[in-house]
């Protein structure tokens, strides 16, 4: 499926990296040389540290990253990295950055800092307004961005797809059963599988739910709008 095509497209990035370096690299499995990595169309006068590029190697070759760096360590400029290349690569077509409200400006003028000709959409709270909302959306969905770069509260106003939901609670709750005949069979006590049949419970009304979700009067979900890579700051 899509996550064998991304291992392959990374490979492929890999390999035209070493072509082009005129160099045959043999690259362990689980390590990130970033000194292979030779950005494009990035400002000269940023000079990325070698752990900025290795954070931006790996953004490339796994589908997810979890940059656990201390203040200061450059992690902004290890994402705009990572996305750039991997839009260059071909990786992602289309990359969402979400920030801290107060940063959407912030992050949009260090993206021009390190990427001059970067075409980035920076949309504030403002942004996503009613009487906004509709005409933004679909500048999303239909405009061909490095990135786009939204506010945290702003990532409600995008629904993610009700099948998709729909998939990822039918996963929780093959979970559950599974563990609940487990639990039936080394004689659990009453109380854990009380436990066990109560979340299970929650999860089968969470699709009742869903299935009467009513839609955005605007139409607009988050997998029409074509986003295809997601990076948080301050996720925490």
């Amino acid at each position: 499926g899509g996550g064998g095509q991304i291992e392959t497209l990374a490979r492929s990035a890999c390999w035209r990296y070493c072509e082009a370096l005129g160099e045959a690299i043999e690259i362990p499995k689980g390590l990130y040389p970033g000194e292979y990595l030779k950005p494009v169309g990035a400002s000269p006068s940023v000079v990325l540290r070698r752990t900025q590029l290795d954070g931006a190697w790996r953004m490339m070759q796994e589908r997810t990253m979890l940059a656990d760096h201390v203040v200061g360590a450059g992690k902004t400029f290890t994402l705009i990295t990572g996305i750039m290349e991997r839009r260059r690569m071909g990786l992602s077509r289309k990359p969402m950055v979400v920030v801290p409200n107060h940063l959407v400006t912030q992050w949009a003028r260090d993206f021009y800092k390190l990427y001059p000709g970067a075409k980035v959409l920076a949309a504030n709270p403002a942004d996503f307004s009613k009487k906004n909302r509709r005409r933004l959306l679909a500048r999303i969905a239909t405009g061909d961005y490095d990135a786009v770069i939204v506010g945290h509260t702003s990532i409600g106003f995008m629904e993610t797809p009700t099948e998709d939901l729909k998939a990822i609670v039918d996963e929780k709750l093959e979970g559950l059963k599974q563990a609940l005949a487990e639990a039936r069979l080394n004689n659990e006590s009453k109380r854990t599988l009380g436990q066990i049949e109560d979340r299970i419970d929650r999860y089968e009304q969470r699709l009742k739910d869903l299935a009467a979700r009513p839609t955005d009067d605007i139409g607009i979900d988050f997998k029409a709008l074509g986003i295809d890579h997601l990076s948080v700051d301050e996720a925490h």
